[in-house]
């Protein structure tokens, strides 16, 4: 059993999203000007489905695909990574690294799930590029795939929502290890109707933490920002950071 299961079981009491515990994700939905908030509330550029289109509609061209997967990072960072595309049945390895980073580009169903999922969640024009490194390739990684998989499979994000939440109580999903994070520092992504590509940035993986933890900023801040599983073991923030992957600085977060 995971040393974390008792902890996460309390924190996500049963199988409905409704009774998750109040005052754990208050402190999040109080601070309307976090990125998460930005990606869930804004209207769509497109009338997002209510479940995943067929998967035809997110594939790309796999050069075209691990061009853009590359770009989520610096090449000290890429240079020896391993890249993962969209298949029919899910993502394959076409690239085997030699760093234990891993890079691949997420589709709309890696936006915000808790307390809510967004207006883009099966948009197929959401393409974020994003390099994990060695730690949360083993401890966050698994749990887009399980994502990826549930929604080609026909779920809901409600219905995922429910699925992950219940897999992360259990056990079965691992928090994340102590070292992860991810770079999304790619010119070309597109991360939500309300953004566009908004900054380059990392993804920082805090178990626990909520965003009375670290303070609250505006959308444009800088600062750190809250973007899902607010006081769970998957708690996740966004720092943006100067240059994108090119070393070009950013000059604005439209497009």
């Amino acid at each position: 059993m995971s040393p974390w299961t008792s902890d996460v079981a309390g924190f996500f009491p049963g199988p409905d999203p409704d009774r998750i515990v109040p005052h754990r994700f208050g402190t999040f939905t109080r601070f309307g000007l976090t990125l998460a908030v930005a990606l869930t509330t804004a209207p769509a550029v497109a009338q997002s489905p209510e479940r995943a289109l067929p998967v035809e509609e997110y594939l790309l061209p796999q050069a075209e695909e691990v061009a853009l997967a590359l770009s989520a990072a610096p090449a000290g960072v890429t240079d020896g990574a391993s890249v993962m595309v969209l298949r029919r049945d899910g993502y394959e390895r076409v690239r085997e690294g030699t760093d234990g980073f891993t890079c691949l580009v997420q589709r709309g169903w890696s936006s915000p799930l808790v307390p809510a999922a967004g207006p883009d969640f099966f948009l197929p024009r959401l393409l974020a590029p994003i390099c994990f490194n060695p730690g949360a390739s083993r401890t966050v990684l698994p749990e887009y795939l399980r994502r990826t998989e549930l929604a080609l499979s026909g779920h809901s994000a409600d219905e995922m929502r429910t699925i992950l939440l219940q897999e992360i109580g259990s056990g079965a999903l691992e928090p994340p290890d102590a070292s992860a994070m991810a770079y999304m520092m790619s010119p070309d992504q597109w991360i939500g109707s309300a953004v566009g590509r908004w900054h380059p940035h990392v993804m920082l993986y805090l178990p626990f933490t909520d965003v009375s933890m670290i303070g609250e900023h505006a959308l444009e801040s800088g600062l750190p920002l809250a973007f899902d599983y607010m006081g769970g073991p998957f708690a996740t923030f966004v720092l943006q950071v100067r240059d994108w992957s090119t070393g070009s600085p950013d000059h604005g977060g439209s497009g």
